[in-house]
């Protein structure tokens, strides 16, 4: 790869990688390149990660189920198991298993819904529980 190549993808991935915290690939081919990036999550305080359990339906007889370990959230979609969340904001999450992240919304302090973003779709859900 030319010097010129190089600087651009480096320069592309890292992009990539604000965008998309979760994408281990980026951070993959930067390592590559001899580029040492880290993956760090967002520090949030334990009472709004506590807000953000519940049940949220996505669809019929589709709902993501979110608990909470300590400073750590966990998600559970019908049908799969257990995956970790990691903030990159206090209401944006990233997914290290796959390439997703999941957004809250809150309304007058109340969380209503999630929003799943993956594979190019969004998929909103109301929190039912």
């Amino acid at each position: 790869m030319k010097d010129g190549q190089k600087e651009a993808a480096i320069e592309n991935y890292k992009k990539s990688l604000e965008l998309n915290p979760g994408n281990t690939n980026a951070v993959d081919m930067l390592a590559k390149m001899g580029v040492e990036e880290k993956m760090d999550a967002f520090r949030v305080e334990e009472s709004v990660l506590e807000s953000y359990v519940g049940v949220y339906e996505l669809a019929p007889n589709f709902t993501i189920t979110v608990t909470r370990q300590g400073a750590q959230l966990f998600g559970q979609a019908t049908g799969q198991g257990p995956f970790e969340m990691f903030a990159k904001s206090n209401t944006e999450f990233f997914l290290k298993v796959v390439e997703a992240q999941v957004a809250f919304s809150v309304q007058d302090g109340k969380v209503e819904s999630m929003t799943l973003f993956q594979g190019g779709q969004t998929i909103p859900g109301k929190k039912v529980k």
